[in-house]
């Protein structure tokens, strides 16, 4: 007889732990909004859901990488926004200075204004974005121009920072020095410094050559922008696809581990039932006696 009641008793505590399970799973179903909530709940799902979050934290490294480009690339195009209208206005006061009208002391205004233009270009010229050169190529700790015996010397390198912003795409971030104003051949700032000493020194003619250097050097400006922008483009272009690839793998996601909430709590409601019943049969196997076993 005592192991019909071991046997009863054992049956018993199998199908309370069994109920007191399902219980917990339901529980924990409704609380996190979840049907998967750990692998063993479903080994093949939850391998696969390992995969799509390593796909996602891809996609937000992308992210990241994108929006670092795109802010070091704003503020660069701002730049050579501001750069190129100061050139242009350096051109047009220029254009006064070498006017065969224009007295000696007109032409001093001019150089005087030139050289206000001038310091406002070099400070375009040492800007940061998060505390690093934008224009010093990949010496971004170096400050790009440097003041050397009366003319400015170019400190930073050519060297492209390329950043990935989708699979096998990369872009260039930076403008190095030699694409916006110290390119051989087209020294925008110690051009400018020439000419504001023809002006000084009434020397019209020799101005007009330096004008015509001013002038390839905003041509490399306008080409550096051209460029500057493109790359703003193709970020745009490669956030929209990420966009895409991103929404697809969190609704992957979403269908594979989000729990129906409406199921889930019926299968909560029906996990208290059983464990109900589970312990109402325990109350009455604990007034079993001898008697009751034998029927």
């Amino acid at each position: 007889m005592r192991v019909s009641e071991n046997m009863v008793i054992e049956s018993f505590l199998k199908n309370l732990h069994s109920a007191q399970g399902r219980l917990f799973e339901r529980n924990q179903e409704v609380a996190s909004g979840k049907k998967l909530n750990r692998p063993s709940d479903a080994p093949s799902d939850s391998s696969r859901l390992v995969r799509l979050r390593d796909d996602v934290s891809r996609i937000n490294q992308y992210y990241r990488n994108i929006n670092h480009a795109d802010l070091v690339l704003g503020t660069t195009e701002d730049a050579l926004n501001n750069l190129s209208n100061l050139v242009t206005k350096v051109q047009e006061r220029a254009g006064y200075g070498v006017n065969g009208t224009m007295t000696q002391q007109d032409r001093d205004a001019v150089a005087t204004e030139i050289r206000s233009l001038q310091e406002e270009i070099i400070r375009i010229a040492s800007i940061k974005v998060n505390g690093k050169y934008a224009f010093s190529g990949s010496e971004v700790l170096t400050e790009p121009l440097v003041l050397n015996a009366g003319s400015y010397d170019y400190q930073g390198d050519d060297r492209a920072l390329m950043v990935e912003i989708s699979p096998g795409e990369k872009i260039q971030v930076n403008v190095t020095g030699d694409e916006s104003f110290s390119e051989p051949g087209t020294d925008l700032i110690n051009t400018l410094t020439t000419l504001i000493q023809q002006l000084e020194s009434g020397d019209p003619d020799a101005a007009r050559q330096s004008m015509a250097e001013i002038q390839k050097a905003q041509e490399t400006i306008s080409l550096t922008r051209v460029r500057v922008g493109t790359n703003r483009q193709r970020l745009d272009g490669a956030k929209q696809r990420l966009d895409q690839e991103f929404l697809q793998l969190t609704s992957t996601v979403s269908e594979m581990e989000d729990a129906d909430m409406a199921e889930a709590i019926s299968g909560l409601v029906q996990a208290e039932t059983g464990l109900r019943a589970t312990l109402s049969v325990g109350a009455r196997i604990s007034q079993l006696n001898l008697f009751d076993i034998l029927g």
